[in-house]
């Protein structure tokens, strides 16, 4: 991939995790004191773009920095964390109620 490909998928890349980041953030804060009712609907794109742009990147560096998206977007992990501990712990509930 030639060097300036590597940049712009990058630059794109940060540009989109910055955005749906700060949105995901605002919308886990809002849903945490009650002024908001839903979450992301978006919830793995922007840790996925920054995955993606720190890969694709021109700087062999950050290749190892890579899974840091996905942690700080409050839509990527943190929220599959939360729907699995909710999923397992309903499945557990039905489990010991039948």
């Amino acid at each position: 991939m030639s060097d300036w490909l590597q940049k712009v998928v990058f630059v794109s890349g940060s540009i989109v995790f910055l955005l749906v980041a700060g949105v995901n953030a605002r919308l886990t804060i809002g849903y945490a004191f009650g002024r908001i009712r839903s979450g992301s609907r978006v919830p793995l794109v922007g840790g996925s773009a920054g995955c993606l742009g720190l890969l694709l990147g021109p700087w062999s560096q950050l290749r190892a920095w890579c899974w840091v998206p996905l942690v700080l977007d409050l839509g990527c992990l943190p929220m599959v964390a939360r729907a699995a501990w909710w999923w397992l712990r309903e499945r557990w509930a039905s489990s010991r109620g039948s």
